[in-house]
């Protein structure tokens, strides 16, 4: 975005009096248009790609965590778009979770409107914001993470077999167990018994964390 650009924010609540008291925020903004829905749903979904949304607002991380499946198909149908997190408790996992998921902006509950608004003007720029602590906190996982670099050793101890370090390109682009499995001509459950070893493999309990897993053990994505 450029300087003079309006900025449009979709907010998500399913707290009536929430969502109206975000609204009212923005709309003394001259450089903020909003919409808003209760929910991420799939026609909500469509509304926010069709409107040319910049910033998604959600206030709650149990909403965005609870729908993670349509979180990411958003980000793959509208790359460009921006996730901003608000009323949020200061804490490490829930903080990295929501950075998983592509969350740009992390806003606590204690925030001010001017806070929300700066996270959402920073977003709107491609910038990510949060607290400091949890910005310390995130670079010192990366750093963790960096403990074990790109080894061989590490993709012998994940014990991957071939199919599976085949898919994890596939779920990094995104592609549905349906897809994968249209895509590699196995079957649905073939597809989802795969995943399934690969997230076990791994360690983790989602997807996007095991591409991240595996693209720190230095497989090819």
């Amino acid at each position: 975005m450029t300087i003079g650009d309006t900025i449009n924010v979709y907010i998500i609540s399913r707290n009536r009096l929430l969502r109206e008291s975000l609204a009212r925020i923005f709309k003394k903004q001259n450089d903020i248009s909003i919409l808003t829905g209760d929910a991420l749903t799939s026609a909500t979904l469509q509304e926010i790609c069709d409107s040319g949304v910049d910033v998604v607002l959600i206030d709650s991380i149990n909403a965005l965590l609870e729908e993670a499946e349509k979180v990411r198909e958003l980000r793959r149908t509208c790359p460009n778009l921006n996730l901003v997190v608000v009323c949020m408790e200061e804490n490490e996992e829930t903080f990295l979770r929501a950075v998983q998921l592509g969350v740009t902006g992390y806003v606590l509950k204690e925030a001010s409107a001017m806070d929300v608004t700066a996270a959402v003007r920073t977003a709107a720029r491609g910038e990510a914001s949060c607290p400091p602590r949890l910005c310390h906190y995130l670079i010192e996982f990366v750093a963790r993470q960096s403990d074990g670099l790109p080894t061989a050793r590490m993709r012998e101890l994940m014990n991957l077999t071939r199919r599976e370090q085949l898919l994890i390109p596939l779920l990094a682009r995104g592609l549905t167990n349906k897809e994968i499995a249209e895509k590699l001509n196995l079957s649905e459950q073939t597809v989802k018994n795969y995943v399934h070893r690969i997230l076990r493999k791994t360690g983790v309990q989602d997807r996007l964390a095991a591409v991240e897993v595996c693209r720190t053990a230095g497989l090819n994505l």
